[in-house]
């Protein structure tokens, strides 16, 4: 599948994704003039990199077009390198040398959103024994695929967070319960670090989907602005 085809069918999975009142791009990174999309901190980059970023930059003003919030700004970055989101919105951005995508939500609606796009065969073995919890062997049984999902998954959960908590990554110590069929997840543990962390949240608070495309998953976390809100 030609790039901009693949771009295309991302943008598909990814609207398929995402719940209501969240807004969502995709689109090609190479070619892409990064001039007028870097903010302040950037110099020096590689133009690989900058286009990658020029990218998301133009996902995340597309995914707040997309529910209202035309005038977005620059979204400088924070002193983490997190994009500024306008007040009142929250988002997430993701994106490789090929493609790059955003997704944005108010924070009356959500908490936190998280976005993840990974290939799907780059975890090597050594790779996911770092990722995997020993309650996950089942579900990964060895294979870059599954591995893969489980490192999107829980990339897109930390990223849902961090902004909120600044709890650092450390895959192992959360579980997952994988539906692979449906595209779905639940955290089935969380270290006590974690569930300390997350501020009188629970586990069940989080929500998970995933989509897959050829050598691509694209995962999506995502936390209600209330507990239990359905």
């Amino acid at each position: 599948m030609e790039a901009a085809a693949k771009a295309n069918e991302l943008l598909s999975i990814l609207k398929g994704l995402v719940p209501a009142g969240v807004g969502s791009f995709c689109c090609l990174s190479d070619g892409l003039d990064a001039g007028g999309s870097l903010a302040e901190g950037t110099t020096g980059w590689s133009a690989a990199r900058s286009r990658e970023f020029a990218g998301g930059r133009i996902c995340a003003k597309n995914a707040l077009a997309a529910i209202g919030m035309e005038e977005a700004g620059s979204l400088a970055r924070d002193s983490d390198g997190l994009p500024q989101w306008p007040f009142g919105y929250t988002g997430s951005i993701s994106h490789n040398r090929v493609f790059c995508m955003a997704v944005a939500g108010r924070m009356t609606d959500y908490f936190g959103l998280g976005l993840d796009l990974e290939q799907t065969n780059r975890i090597k073995e050594g790779a996911a024994r770092r990722v995997v919890h020993p309650m996950e062997t089942d579900f990964w049984k060895g294979e870059q695929l599954q591995a893969s999902i489980l490192f999107s998954l829980k990339e897109a959960f930390y990223k849902a967070q961090y902004p909120q908590w600044r709890l650092s990554a450390n895959f192992s110590e959360m579980a997952l319960k994988v539906d692979l069929q449906e595209g779905r997840a639940e955290i089935t543990f969380l270290a006590d670090r974690l569930l300390a962390g997350i501020d009188g949240r629970i586990p069940s608070d989080f929500r998970f989907c995933f989509g897959l495309i050829e050598s691509h998953v694209v995962s999506l976390c995502w936390l209600d602005s209330s507990p239990g809100r359905s």
